[in-house]
């Protein structure tokens, strides 16, 4: 059992959690960056220089949510 089967969520929705991971994660390197169906936006400066600190929790969060645990 994982965090996603325990709030009774879909796969769909944890994947989206992912792709979201991965767009917080590219966002203050590749700005206005298009990977097919993961557009990655343009924030401001500001916004980017935070995004290199929290970005990187983003997906490892994600991925936690899809981890079994005992």
């Amino acid at each position: 059992m994982n965090i996603r089967d325990y709030l009774d969520v879909g796969a769909t929705f944890g994947g989206a959690l992912l792709a979201l991971g991965l767009v917080l994660l590219l966002a203050p390197y590749f700005p206005g960056m298009d990977l097919g169906s993961i557009k990655i936006p343009q924030f401001s400066q500001d916004v980017r220089m935070r995004l290199k600190w929290i970005g990187p929790l983003a997906p490892i969060l994600a991925v936690a949510f899809h981890v079994p645990f005992p």
